[in-house]
């Protein structure tokens, strides 16, 4: 059986992109594979020889959210048209597709329906609804109906579903009564390579006081997902004078101008700024508290974080809140304990034991190690 992995709309070079898709599936995936990237016309970012290109998309922004949206159905007939001719060698029998995301879904879906091949929808988030939040369409609208149309097709037809979440996994079971779900979370690479440094030497170099409790946040942290001005509401709770707040982030820049940058008890690098003697996983090492927080969307419940994976793997516990729901279910299902799900408490809490911590990373690092791609591989569901 040969395995084609199928992205649209996405730059394969990315760094999540790299983590999360093509290298679980080059390093760990032990089928036979191919990677196909779906994307723009005159897209040549990626190297050939590591992905097939299919470079037919109409780009989501121009049609996906209004209504033209229905000309994706034609568009994706070509492309599986198209695919086929492409892989013409490879026997149906011996061929499934694995669709990341819904319009690799809706290529897949005409696969089957043409030539009778299988595959397996990886979803990746509830598209539907997470175009709700971002405001991208509104409820009632004709793009909205059109993609949950697509949503209950894919599905029905498709030979198991990848859930990235325990939340997503109940919302395709209680609302379309459909079983072949499989749990397959975000992945984290594991331990990390730590530098040379003690803890003092550590917080000396960033010029954090050795007597306040360290919180970290790593990733974006803008206006998006990770919402600066939500962080900055959240954290305004605490006495400043019990925590420092590390923020290592792609938008440093942004986060200096922003009222949370002006904190005194906030330090913000970029991943160039560190200083040479330290390095990342430094930083989660002499941390003492990981954070991810959301505001409330309609696909609360499914919202986890690859930030939640990378904390926990090092060991790290998360203070989170309610609304990065699928965080808060393993938090309280696993005991993560001291990780906390904010509330109306304002209080942090005590600092991990070595013992939290190591328990904390021996449960993620399986939870989240990327071998858990072959369950695409099993016979049973």
């Amino acid at each position: 059986m040969k395995h084609y992995f199928l992205s649209a709309n996405e730059d394969l070079e990315n760094g999540l992109l790299q983590s999360q898709f093509v290298e679980p599936v080059m390093c760990y995936f032990q089928g036979d594979y191919q990677l196909v990237s779906i994307n723009r016309p005159f897209y040549r970012r990626y190297g050939n020889q590591l992905a097939h290109q299919l470079n037919i998309l109409v780009p989501p922004r121009l049609i996906a959210y209004n209504p033209l949206c229905w000309l994706y159905l034609p568009w994706a007939l070509l492309a599986a048209i198209c695919l086929r001719l492409v892989f013409r060698k490879q026997k149906v029998q011996d061929t499934c597709y694995v669709a990341r995301g819904y319009l690799t879904g809706l290529v897949c879906w005409f696969l089957n329906r043409l030539f009778g091949i299988t595959y397996v929808f990886d979803p990746r988030s509830l598209y539907p609804l997470e175009s709700l939040t971002a405001k991208l369409m509104h409820e009632h609208s004709i793009a909205f109906f059109f993609w949950m149309k697509i949503e209950k097709l894919v599905l029905f037809r498709a030979e198991k579903v990848l859930c990235v979440s325990n939340g997503m996994l109940r919302y395709y079971r209680r609302r379309y009564g459909y079983q072949r779900c499989v749990l397959i979370p975000c992945f984290s690479s594991g331990e990390a390579q730590y530098g040379n440094i003690s803890s003092t030497e550590f917080r000396n170099a960033l010029g954090i006081p050795k007597v306040k409790k360290l919180l970290l946040y790593f990733g974006s942290l803008n206006k998006g997902w990770n919402n600066i001005e939500a962080y900055t509401q959240i954290l305004k709770q605490f006495p400043a004078e019990d925590y420092h707040i590390l923020l290592v982030t792609q938008d440093a820049h942004q986060v200096r101008h922003s009222p949370l940058g002006q904190w005194d008890n906030v330090t913000t690098f970029n991943m160039q700024e560190l200083p040479e003697t330290i390095v990342l996983a430094d930083c989660f090492r002499y941390a003492d508290f990981g954070l991810v927080f959301m505001t409330r969307s309609r696909d609360w419940y499914t919202r986890l974080s690859v930030k939640f994976a990378e904390y926990t793997c090092q060991g790290l516990p998360v203070i989170s809140n309610n609304w990065v729901g699928e965080a808060a279910f393993l938090i309280r299902r696993h005991h993560l304990e001291p990780s906390v799900i904010l509330r109306d408490q304002a209080v942090l809490p005590e600092l991990a034991t070595d013992i939290q911590r190591q328990a904390i990373a021996n449960w993620a690092r399986k939870y989240f190690s990327p071998t858990h791609i072959n369950r695409i591989l099993g016979n049973t569901i």
